[in-house]
């Protein structure tokens, strides 16, 4: 091989160790081969697609001196394309990425376009309360309802409701009620917690959910939500729910225990507060059980001393800070509102009705008398003076009986009837009598007489009876004893023997003795009369 020959091969050499193809300058002269020779193929780098193949020069035959031919300008070789590699292409601007983002891949993620997906995003996604997700949307809930759950709470969704968030003690007590398959149905709102108290309250559906430290998470809803919307919510006297409404009630009522009382409701009479005094005074008459039945108004107040009252499909609740909390119903209650209720004489009551007295009948006290009540007789009040005149001559089990009629005036006296007689009381005078003209009777002296004994008669002796002892008298029978020095009178009957001591004619019981005279003194001088 010549020299330029050897030059030329270890520059084709050098091109193929390159990668690169270039067609060369000029070709040397190939050798004729025999005839028997199988010509091999030129060794030859392959050229690149896009390389023009470079054409071999003719062989030329016999001795004949062949000229290299002209050489073709060659084509601009391309440069060749290199294999992408790790660093072939530039490296993109570093993307910004918000705190804590999640893998792409995470499967929990709201998928895009979800209206759940939406919500979280908008109250702050992982930088919210609800933090990160932890189990994916779920769907097919009532309605065509979802929900999502994250770290902090649940975001529910339904067509009608919207997208809601929930958690905590709020949360546990919804489910605690079926969740949205309850009667509250799905949240409409997220919760709020700028009430009373460091409360908190969510809307549903179906009502409102009420939270507060003291008094845990409780419902409220239907009509016994609308009575406590009507006192102004937590901020009433109720103050928050402390458990759920309760139902099964007499005539298909419902009630609601609160803080600071209930909420009763049926058919009848509506949504209504009960609270404080009045409502102790509920409880101790039974509740709608009683024959107060169900509140339909609110407790009202401004009355007189202080005074408070609230009416009751069967009465009414009195309250003063002197009586404390008492019933009126029925035809006593009717007897009161004759004599201008708490306005009247006869003030506030002091107690409840009580009943089983002489032929069926009932009184009851109150701060200025008593009203009694009897099948044959009526409801009337009985006060003041005549009042005392009653006791002294045994209330309604003595000879008086029942009060036939209210006190009337009459000739500056003061008059009432009873089923017995009747009592007349002068104010100038201070006696309590029948008004009928008294008799000279037996004048002497009365001495007390207070041991409890067996009487000559068979009973025993009763202090606080109107009862006397006589030497002579039959039994049951009716005196007038009468204290002359003041001229007090009181009607007793006759059941003992005695006195046994000279210069006495008759001994009085306690609460006889007591209705004219000072127990004190012992003696009285007196005038017994027999009626």
């Amino acid at each position: 091989m010549t020299g330029f020959a050897r030059l030329g091969a270890a520059v084709v050499g050098l091109v193929a160790v390159l990668g690169l193809q270039v067609a060369p300058a000029w070709a040397a002269p190939t050798p004729t081969p025999t005839p028997t020779a199988t010509p091999s193929a030129t060794a030859s780098p392959t050229a690149t697609p896009s390389a023009p193949t470079a054409t071999a020069p003719t062989a030329r035959t016999g001795t004949q001196q062949v000229a290299p031919a002209p050489t073709a300008a060659p084509s601009p070789t391309p440069a060749a394309t290199p294999t992408p590699g790790p660093t072939a292409s530039p490296t993109p601007a570093p993307v910004a990425q918000r705190a804590a983002a999640a893998p792409t891949t995470d499967p929990n993620l709201p998928k895009e376009g979800s209206i759940i997906g939406q919500k979280w995003t908008a109250m702050g996604g992982y930088n919210s309360w609800l933090g990160a997700p932890v189990a994916p949307e779920v769907c097919g809930l009532r309605d065509g309802g979802c929900f999502h759950r994250f770290t902090g709470g649940t975001i529910y969704w339904s067509p009608a409701s919207g997208p809601w968030s929930v958690r905590g003690s709020i949360a546990q007590a919804w489910g605690n009620y079926a969740w949205e398959r309850g009667r509250l149905g799905y949240p409409i709102s997220d919760e709020r917690c700028d009430l009373r108290d460091g409360g908190c309250v969510q809307t549903y559906q179906g009502g409102l959910f009420y939270w507060s430290g003291a008094s845990g998470a409780n419902p409220v809803w239907g009509s016994i939500r609308e009575g406590y919307a009507g006192v102004a919510w937590e901020n009433s006297k109720l103050g928050y729910p402390i458990e759920g409404e309760f139902c099964g009630l007499r005539d298909g009522g419902c009630a609601q225990r609160y803080q600071g009382g209930l909420m009763y409701w049926s058919p009848a009479s509506g949504p209504r507060p009960v609270w404080g005094s009045i409502g102790q005074g509920y409880a101790r008459v039974g509740f709608e059980t009683g024959k107060l039945g169900y509140p339909i108004e609110g407790e009202f107040c401004g009355l007189r001393d202080g005074g408070c009252a609230q009416r009751y499909q069967g009465g009414l609740m009195y309250w003063s800070p002197a009586s404390g909390p008492a019933p009126m119903w029925g035809a006593i209650s009717q007897a009161y509102a004759g004599a201008g209720f708490e306005t009247g004489p006869l003030g506030y009551p002091t107690e409840g009705e009580f009943c089983g007295l002489r032929d069926g009948g009932c009184a009851q006290r109150l701060q200025g008398g008593m009203i009694y009540w009897s099948p044959p007789s009526g409801s009337h009040p009985v006060r003041g003076a005549i009042l005392a005149g009653y006791a002294a001559q045994g209330w309604e089990a003595g000879r008086l009986g029942y009060p036939t009629s209210s006190e009337f005036g009459t000739g500056g006296t003061i008059t009432q009837n009873f089923q017995g007689d009747k009592l007349v009381y002068n104010p100038a005078t201070g006696s309590v009598d029948n008004g009928a003209p008294v008799l000279n009777g037996e004048k002497c002296v009365a001495s007390l007489y207070s041991e409890g004994q067996l009487t000559a008669s068979g009973e025993y002796f009763n202090p606080n009876a109107m009862t006397a002892a006589h030497k002579t008298l039959p039994f049951n029978t009716w005196v007038r004893v009468t204290n002359l020095a003041n001229g007090r009178s009181v009607d007793v009957r006759i059941n003992d023997r005695g006195p046994y001591v000279a210069g006495r004619c008759i001994d009085l019981s306690t609460a006889s003795f007591s209705a004219i005279g000072d127990p004190r003194q012992g003696l009285i001088n007196v005038d017994v009369t027999p009626l």
